[in-house]
């Protein structure tokens, strides 16, 4: 995936409360639209934030703030002219300021390394301030505000190779096109020389942000993580340029998934070829590992 759009339109969200959107800046942010409506003619104000450290996802250094007309109407995509280009890649924090003129539009899908936060008052016994408690996704979890940016690495192959087991700073996985597009796709790591593989690592995505307690009366609506791979194959490339598969995962739960092919395997390139997940559109991968 090397670009993020969420175009279709489920339900109108009021901004009767500040509204946050967290995107990836890798190695920039450019070109974000918003997907609007307007019950008259009025502003939209947009603060773009540097969370700063890696773990954040609240808004903490201001780093642009834009104010742009919108004209009373339905289903319009404002051009907010933001533009980011961190030091390193990291987390942008958009804050859509509150107007009771506007609504933005939310569909009800998650997009991988996207979060979509509203604002809530704190207490007034509450110590201030707290932007962790002020910021939540409720009525948020696994949907996302329409929006479109420009290009992004934050998806790319590279990602799985990083040493990040977990987001920070970024999601850090490889997120493929959307199975509808191709249903067969595959992730390549390979070696200038060969190499003797003994154990291979696949490591999924299984949603940090989801909520999950032990209490028995909190259920989610799927009994596997979506975004987790279901079923895929680990390949190597012979000497003669042919593919063979060495390893098979099956109706897989798991995360984490370690493969040891009865015989050491030599070979210049391992691949995973997705061929289903539990529910998600596009296939996660946060990191193959290979050891002799």
């Amino acid at each position: 995936m090397s670009g993020l759009a969420v175009e279709d339109s489920d339900e109108l969200w009021p901004l009767a409360a500040d509204a946050g959107l967290v995107l990836p800046a890798d190695p920039d942010l450019s070109g974000v639209e918003l997907l609007v409506d307007a019950d008259r003619d009025t502003e939209i104000v947009i603060d773009l934030y540097d969370p700063e450290l890696g773990q954040n996802y609240v808004p903490r250094r201001l780093v642009a703030s834009v104010t742009v007309p919108v004209a009373a109407g339905a289903r319009q995509w404002v051009r907010t002219g933001l533009d980011w280009s961190p030091e390193t890649p990291r987390n942008a924090f958009l804050v859509v300021r509150a107007n009771d003129a506007l609504a933005l539009h939310r569909s009800d899908r998650p997009t991988p390394g996207v979060l979509c936060l509203t604002r809530v008052p704190l207490r007034p016994s509450d110590e201030s301030p707290q932007p962790l408690r002020e910021w939540t996704d409720a009525g948020l979890l696994r949907r996302t505000f329409c929006f479109r940016t420009g290009e992004t690495a934050a998806y790319s192959p590279a990602k799985t190779t990083d040493g990040y087991a977990r987001p920070y700073a970024g999601p850090h996985m490889w997120v493929s096109a959307p199975l509808a597009d191709d249903p067969s796709p595959w992730l390549e790591l390979a070696w200038p020389e060969p190499v003797t593989l003994g154990r291979i690592e696949v490591i999924a995505d299984d949603d940090v942000n989801e909520d999950l307690i032990n209490l028995h009366h909190h259920r989610t609506p799927f009994d596997t993580l979506p975004t987790l791979l279901r079923d895929y194959r680990v390949e190597a490339l012979d000497t003669d340029g042919t593919w063979r598969v060495i390893a098979r995962a099956a109706q897989n739960r798991r995360r984490r998934e370690t493969h040891t092919p009865a015989e050491q395997v030599t070979t210049s390139a391992i691949r995973v070829i997705v061929e289903s997940t539990n529910g998600a559109a596009s296939a996660h991968i946060v990191a193959v590992r290979a050891y002799e």
